[in-house]
């Protein structure tokens, strides 16, 4: 191949590449451009239910807190039950079995227990 010929094939890997890179640019930049669309949804105020917490979505239908963001976000949700809560749903459980993390009445690991309460939600969720 002569000096022209191994100049047009080196033009046309060039040209090949610049055209890849300009598609790769473009798709990352539709996807950002999403992104901050959806970051810009959860902006401004949401209407919340006063009571249940649901939050009213653009298509008027209401949203337990965790599915709307997960819907609108890539976040992921982890169920824990703070102290306030504890003390007022599982009343039974003492600070000494928390701190051992046994069940007073089955002698299993609370935080299997928690665990197995939570699943149907994350379930639901899904």
């Amino acid at each position: 191949m002569n000096e022209i010929g191994s100049m047009v094939v080196g033009f046309n890997k060039l040209v090949d590449t610049i055209n890849e890179r300009t598609t790769n640019l473009k798709e990352a930049k539709e996807e950002l451009e999403q992104k901050l669309k959806e970051v810009n949804e959860l902006r401004g105020l949401l209407p919340i239910c006063s009571f249940c917490k649901k939050i009213r979505d653009d298509k008027e239908y209401w949203n337990q807190v965790e599915r709307y963001i997960a819907k609108k976000t890539d976040a992921l949700f982890s169920h824990s039950i703070c102290p306030e809560c504890m003390k007022e749903h599982y009343s039974f459980v003492k600070d000494e079995d928390l701190k051992y993390d046994l069940c007073p009445l089955c002698s299993l690991r609370l935080s299997y227990l928690f665990k197995l309460l939570s699943n149907p939600i994350q379930r639901l969720l899904q």
